[in-house]
């Protein structure tokens, strides 16, 4: 059984409004901002995991406002662009924060 007194690490996989709203409810959370290498990259990928034109097209419209107001909450931002480098990015996020 986990140590009730040993801080936990929770990951939540938000938008910037969720994220908004836990920090308004745990202001020391931390949060960290996952954003595409580009636009492109971020439209290839809604393509290969077989999304379509009319739910790709608004994802695509609002991600320049989403990246400012996520990079406006966020402690950290990590690129995204190669899962082994960001996942070791993240994990020493974490890992200072402890």
């Amino acid at each position: 059984m986990p140590d009730p007194d040993s801080p936990t690490d929770v990951i939540l996989v938000i938008e910037v409004k969720g994220a908004a709203q836990v920090l308004d409810l745990v202001p020391d959370a931390v949060m960290i901002f996952m954003v595409f290498p580009s636009r492109q990259a971020q439209e290839a990928r809604l393509w290969a995991r077989g999304d379509t034109p009319e739910q790709i097209a608004p994802r695509i419209a609002v991600a320049e406002i989403e990246e400012a107001r996520g990079g406006e909450l966020a402690h950290h931002v990590v690129v995204n662009d190669d899962v082994d480098r960001a996942t070791a990015e993240v994990a020493g996020i974490l890992a200072s924060h402890r």
